[in-house]
Order: structure tokens, then sequence, then C-alpha cells
């Protein structure tokens, strides 16, 4: 562990916090029980189909089994679970199709919350730490014992870098985030984003505990 010296809030919008939080929280809940429920979860009648299908496929393998005298009534399975299966072939697709659409509408709708929220908050830290960040993490040469090497790049910058390494280099979330600062707060302090990104995480993990209990 490297020593880092003590952080201190110079500023703090508890409601503002609290209000992204609950926002992301409750969209990303929506959005997950949406897909689990019309994507994930076979309806009843899929189940029911599948169900048949599969018993028509013992029931002509043991026909077969018969020989030429049971070849009357293994052609109509036959053709029975070849119409079956055209039928799930085509739910299938359906339900690929659906799917797809639901995804898309979804990704619009995670896009425009995040405009919106860029917007409203933009020009405003939701909190801020005191003090100058730029020695809250040592160089690699003065970490005691030797230390895990670290880039130099992640000595200065803003504390949301330094926090986040290496996500916070990943990609152009960061520059959203910061970009939406003041300049006075743009070193020091965090962005509405990145509390809604927060909890939309924390839901999409638990949500993914949730699926593979009811898709299992």
């Amino acid at each position: 562990m490297l020593p880092c010296p003590p952080l201190y809030l110079e500023e703090i919008r508890t409601t503002d916090i609290w209000l992204l939080l609950l926002v992301g929280a409750i969209f990303e809940a929506a959005t997950r029980v949406l897909l689990l429920l019309v994507v994930k979860i076979k309806p009843n009648d899929l189940l029911r189909k599948e169900n048949s299908l599969a018993r028509q496929k013992i029931e002509t393998e043991q026909k077969r089994k018969l020989g030429p005298s049971a070849f009357v009534e293994t052609s109509k399975l036959e053709r029975a679970v070849l119409a079956k299966e055209k039928e799930l072939l085509a739910l299938y697709d359906k339900r690929k199709s659906n799917a797809a659409k639901i995804e898309k509408y979804i990704k619009n709708a995670r896009r425009l919350l995040n405009l919106l929220v860029f917007v409203l908050y933009y020009g405003v830290a939701v909190f801020v730490v005191q003090g100058d960040v730029s020695g809250f993490v040592f160089e690699a040469d003065e970490a005691p014992g030797g230390g895990i090497p670290l880039p130099e790049s992640v000595t200065g910058g803003s504390i949301l870098q330094v926090m986040m390494f290496p996500a916070s280099f990943l990609g152009l979330a960061n520059k959203m985030v910061r970009f939406s600062l003041p300049e006075e707060h743009k070193e020091r302090g965090v962005g509405a984003l990145v509390v809604l990104w927060s909890s939309q995480v924390l839901v999409e993990k638990l949500m993914d505990a949730v699926d593979a209990y009811m898709v299992a």
C-alpha cells in the first residue's frame, strides 16, 4: 500500500448526490427488469411448445426403432416434428428481433439520460476536495520499499484520475466529466455523471446475480 495525504471535503451537494444515485439506480433496475422479463425469461407458451417438441422427438425415435412396421406413424411424427421446429424457429427469430429493438431503445434512453444530467449539472461539481491533489500518489521512485511502479501520469491530474486509475484513462467518459466541471474544480471536483454511473454499475452487478438465478 502506498501512503497518501488525507483528503478533506471543501464542498458537497448531498441532496444532488442522493438524487443522482436514486435516478441511476431506478433507471438501471427498470431497464434490466424489462430485459429480464421480455428477453431473457421464456414465456410459458414457448416453454410448452419446447416441451411438446421434446416429447414428440422421443416418441418419433421410439417409433423409428420399431422398423418398417411403424413406417406410417413414424412419417407422421417426423412431419409433426419438422412443423414444430419451424414454428419454434419463427418464434425465436421474433424474440431476437424484439430483443434487439428493446436493447436499442434502452441504449438511446441511457444516452438521453446522460445528456440530460450533463446539461443540468454542467458547471457543477457534486463534491470538491480541499487543497492540492497533485501529490496524492507518490512518484514511482519515491514509493517506500520500491512499491509498485506507477506511470508518472498518475501522480498528477485530477482527483478522479488518481482515485479511479486505470479506468479513468479509458474512453471519453473521464474527459466528459472534467469538461462539465468549472475551471477551478477540474482537478479537485467530481461531476454528476460519475455519481449517476456509480449507482448504475452497482445495480448492474446486482441484476447480473438476479439474471443468473432467474434464467438458470
